[in-house]
Order: structure tokens, then C-alpha cells, then sequence
């Protein structure tokens, strides 16, 4: 992804990758202080699991670990990953509840 990938087009990429009703795979890839790296996955009954937290991190703003393959969130005392599947379904449906959220 270079640097021309817009935030704009990160967004209309998520809303094909996860229509409502489709599910955001979380993974726990580390701590490092108050930051928490959270991988985010689709996964669809005929693909394999597809790593798209670099698009997530695009679309939302979010800082984005290289080394880690995750999204970098800070801070503390709330559920990072739950925070990562909220955003993505109201930035792409207005609605923080439509995408179910399952950690892994």
C-alpha cells in the first residue's frame, strides 16, 4: 500500500470486505506498556483468514505496527480490540453494532 492509498479508499474497501451482518476477527498480538497491537481479520467460510489491519489502520486512523501486523492502540482500562470492531462498523455503517465482533 503506498502512501496514495487514501483514508477514502481504505473506508470503501472495508465496506466490501465486511458488509453488516458479517463478522470482525480480533487477535491479541501484544502489549508494550499502555499500547495494545491488535490484529484484525476477515474470515469468510470459503476464504482463508485475510490480515486486514493495515486497511483498518488506513481507514480509521489508527497508527499501524509494521512489525507486528496490527493496529496500535493506546491507553488503558477499556476493551481495545471490542474498541477496533465498534469503529469499524460505525465508520462504515453508522451503526457500532452492525458487524458481530469474536476475539481469537
Amino acid at each position: 500500500m503506498a502512501n496514495s492509498y487514501s483514508k477514502a479508499e481504505a473506508r470503501e474497501d472495508l465496506a466490501r470486505i465486511f458488509p453488516a451482518g458479517s463478522t470482525v476477527v480480533t487477535v491479541n498480538k501484544g502489549y508494550n506498556g499502555d499500547n495494545a497491537y491488535v490484529g484484525v481479520l476477515s474470515v469468510k467460510p470459503d476464504q482463508a483468514p485475510w490480515d486486514v489491519s493495515r486497511i483498518v489502520a488506513r481507514a480509521l486512523g489508527y497508527r499501524y505496527s509494521r512489525n507486528r501486523h496490527a493496529v496500535i492502540m493506546g491507553g488503558g482500562g477499556y476493551d481495545k480490540a471490542g474498541h477496533v470492531a465498534y469503529g469499524i462498523a460505525r465508520s462504515l455503517h453508522d451503526d457500532g453494532y452492525a458487524l458481530k465482533h469474536t476475539a481469537a
